[in-house]
């Protein structure tokens, strides 16, 4: 079961998004993650990359791409 943080203390909580709000922001950045949940879950259990101050949004996409955090840059 993923747990997500609501904001009302969560235990256990593993991640402060949703799968849903994960592949909305993908979007944004033009990219595609994995169908499958339980990968689209691992993704953000993940550590975050620190990325540059203020990054341009190829920026963020290739240091999101070099971490392994999406499969697929369009």
């Amino acid at each position: 079961m993923f747990i997500v943080e609501d904001g009302s203390s969560v235990l256990n909580a593993e991640s402060y998004a949703t799968t849903e709000k994960l592949i909305s922001y993908a979007g944004k950045f033009d990219m595609i993650i994995p169908a499958d949940l339980g990968a689209q879950e691992a993704l953000l259990r993940r550590p975050l990359p620190v990325a540059p101050a203020r990054p341009n949004a190829t920026q963020f996409a290739d240091c999101l791409q070099n971490h392994g955090l999406f499969a697929v840059r369009v």
